[in-house]
């Protein structure tokens, strides 16, 4: 098994995108998550960013619902195929460490799916978030919920390896696990208020279509958070 972080390899961006838009494989997220995620979308978004959209079939769902999607990534080779794959959407290169694009018109919303437990620096991701929302944007971001993540560790701010096989290779990355409260207070102290949150629960019948065990998802799987600008 090849042990690497191959973000920039073609072959391996080409797996992930057949993986990920996969619904037999993901369904928990197309068919629960999904949902949960575009009920905190206020009802007049017109401009949405999908922050760290890998290899944009995210992406791709939301801009069937809305007039205007980006995404970016800074995964140049996740991008390419992205472009190819669902030219509804629009997307481009970009590393929050970086200034945010000159060129983009403020977003009325950034959703950050499955990303933001990967960063350490919140701190300043809040602050890109806020340059790049008008006046009332609001952020919403989809993180395992702690209920789950609690019972691997000790305790919360506690780093663990994520590792996940796609195809030949072994993805290998470090979460970190926080807290309701953690995530609440970072964007509070980024002026930002706590305006909607959804604990998603999964449907008898799509725990019966895809043969999930019920034991395993009688507590909620992800925690998905709405933060407006004050």
């Amino acid at each position: 098994m090849e042990r690497q972080n191959p973000w920039q390899d073609t072959t391996f961006a080409a797996e992930y995108m057949r993986e990920a838009g996969n619904p037999e494989r993901g369904w928990y997220e197309h068919f629960v998550n999904f949902p949960s995620i575009v009920r905190l979308i206020p009802e007049d978004a017109r401009r949405i960013l999908d922050f760290g959209c890998g290899p944009g079939d995210f992406t791709a769902k939301l801009a069937n619902h809305y007039s205007s999607v980006d995404g970016c990534d800074n995964s140049r080779a996740m991008l390419e195929l992205a472009t190819q794959a669902y030219p509804e959407a629009t997307f481009f290169e970009w590393d929050f460490i970086d200034e945010p694009p000159a060129d983009k018109e403020p977003y009325d919303v950034i959703v950050a799916k499955a990303v933001v437990h990967f960063i350490e620096d919140i701190e300043l991701l809040v602050q890109r978030f806020k340059e790049l929302l008008d006046d009332s944007g609001v952020v919403i971001i989809s993180v395992p919920h702690p209920v789950q993540t609690v019972k691997k560790v000790d305790n919360y701010w506690h780093e663990t390896p994520y590792t996940q096989q796609i195809g030949q290779y072994d993805l290998y990355d470090t979460m970190i696990h926080r807290s309701i409260e953690w995530y609440i207070s970072a964007f509070t102290q980024g002026e930002f208020v706590l305006s909607g949150i959804e604990e998603p629960d999964v449907p008898p019948e799509i725990l019966s279509k895809y043969g999930a065990n019920s034991t395993d998802y009688q507590m909620p799987k992800r925690l998905n958070l709405r933060f407006q600008k004050s």
